[in-house]
C-alpha cells in the first residue's frame, strides 16, 4: 500500500488528496505527508483523531487495521465522511486486524479492494457496495529482452515474510542445482524470514546460486531485473500480489502459486507456470522452458498481454472518488 500511494502521488495527482501515516515515515513526500509519532504511540491516533475532526475530508481512505479503527471513530464523530475501507488481502493477520476492520466495515460508505479474492474472502456480503481497484501501478514497465544465454536468473521482490514462501524458491533452485547455470535473484526488506532464508540456502547447497539485495527504487529493480527470465512468487496466500504483475508487465515468465488473485490472471501454460504442489514437477517444466527459447518467447508474450490494456492504478482510483462524491452529493 506504501508504493500504491507513492505512485498515486508522483502521479501529479496531489491537489486533492492529503496522506495521512501512522508511522513516523514520510513516504518521501514531506510536502504531501501528514506523519505520526509511532504505530505504538497513543498520541498518534489522538493527534490525526483530532485534525480528521477539525477539518473533515469529504471522504476518508483507510488502510491496514490500526487506521481502519481511526476511520471508524471519524465516521461515528463527523457522520457526513464518506469512509472508504481498502482491503488488500485474502486473510486478516490477528484478531485486532479482524475486529478494527470488522469496525470499520460495519459503518463504512464504500468498500474498495484489490481483487475478486479479497472481495471473497473478507467482504461476501455486505450492505456497501464493492468497488474493485485495478493494482497495475505502473504503465511504464520497460519489456525484459534476454537473449538466452546462461546464467538463467528466477527473480523475486518483495518483502522476506514466511508468507511468501521464499523457501520454496529455494528448492526449485535446489532441484535444478545440477544445472549450474541457473541463479535465484531475490530483492527486498527482511520482514522476519531473511536469516532463516539464508541459513537454509546454504544448507541446501545453493549459497552461490542465490543474490540477496535489498530493498530499491522500482527502476533499480528494472535495471537488475533485465537479467532475469523468470518471476518466483510461490505464496501461501495473497491479495492481488502486486510484483506478480509487474513482473508480468515486463515480460518475465511467472513461477506461482494459485492463490489469491494470481488465480485469476495466471493461466497455466498459457502465461505462466503455475505451482501444483510438487517443486520437483515444478522445476522440470521451468527446465523444459528453458531449453525451449520460443516456448519461452509465447509465455513471455501473453504474461505481458495479460496487462497491456487494463487501466493503471491512479485512474482507476481517481475514477472511484469521484463517483463516491458525485453519488454522496445527490439528494
Amino acid at each position: 500500500m506504501e508504493t500504491a500511494i507513492r505512485v498515486f502521488l508522483e502521479s501529479g495527482r496531489r491537489r486533492d488528496y492529503t496522506v495521512m501515516t501512522l508511522t513516523t515515515d514520510d513516504g518521501g513526500h514531506p510536502e504531501a505527508v501528514l506523519p505520526g509519532r509511532g504505530l505504538n504511540n497513543p498520541l498518534t491516533y489522538l493527534s490525526q483523531l483530532a485534525r480528521l475532526v477539525r477539518r473533515p475530508p469529504a471522504v476518508l481512505v483507510v488502510s491496514l487495521w490500526r487506521a481502519a479503527l481511526l476511520g471508524a471513530v471519524v465516521k461515528v464523530l463527523r457522520p457526513r465522511v464518506q469512509l472508504v475501507v481498502f482491503l488488500h488481502n485474502v486473510r486478516y493477520k490477528n484478531r485486532p486486524d479482524r475486529w478494527c476492520h470488522r469496525a470499520a466495515l460495519a459503518v463504512s460508505d464504500v468498500v474498495f479492494v484489490d481483487s475478486e479474492a479479497a472481495r471473497e474472502a473478507l467482504v461476501p456480503d455486505t450492505r456497501q457496495p464493492v468497488r474493485r481497484i485495478t493494482f497495475k501501478l505502473r504503465t511504464d514497465v520497460a519489456a525484459v529482452r534476454p537473449t538466452f544465454e546462461a546464467p538463467w536468473y528466477l527473480a523475486y521482490w518483495g518483502r522476506l515474510s514466511p508468507q511468501k514462501r521464499i523457501d520454496r524458491a529455494l528448492q526449485l533452485l535446489a532441484t535444478m542445482r545440477h544445472r549450474e547455470d541457473c541463479r535465484l535473484l531475490c530483492i527486498g526488506t527482511d520482514d522476519g524470514d531473511g536469516d532463516r532464508l539464508r541459513k537454509m540456502a546454504a544448507e541446501l547447497g545453493v549459497e552461490e546460486y542465490v543474490e540477496w539485495l535489498p530493498e530499491m527504487p522500482f527502476p533499480s529493480i528494472e535495471a537488475q531485473v533485465s537479467r532475469a527470465s523468470f518471476f518466483v512468487q510461490l505464496s501461501d496466500f495473497e491479495g492481488m500480489a502486486m510484483s506478480v504483475v509487474e513482473a508480468m508487465q515486463m515480460g518475465l515468465v511467472p513461477v506461482v502459486s494459485p492463490v489469491g488473485e494470481i488465480r485469476n490472471y495466471a493461466d497455466d501454460g498459457i502465461n505462466a507456470l503455475v505451482f501444483r504442489g510438487d517443486v520437483e514437477e515444478l522445476a522440470g517444466r521451468v527446465l523444459d522452458v528453458i531449453g525451449d527459447p520460443q516456448r519461452w518467447r509465447t509465455l513471455h508474450e501473453a504474461a505481458m498481454a495479460t496487462w497491456r490494456e487494463t487501466p493503471g492504478y491512479t485512474e482507476s482510483f481517481s475514477e472511484a472518488i469521484d463517483e463516491l462524491l458525485t453519488s454522496a452529493r445527490r439528494p
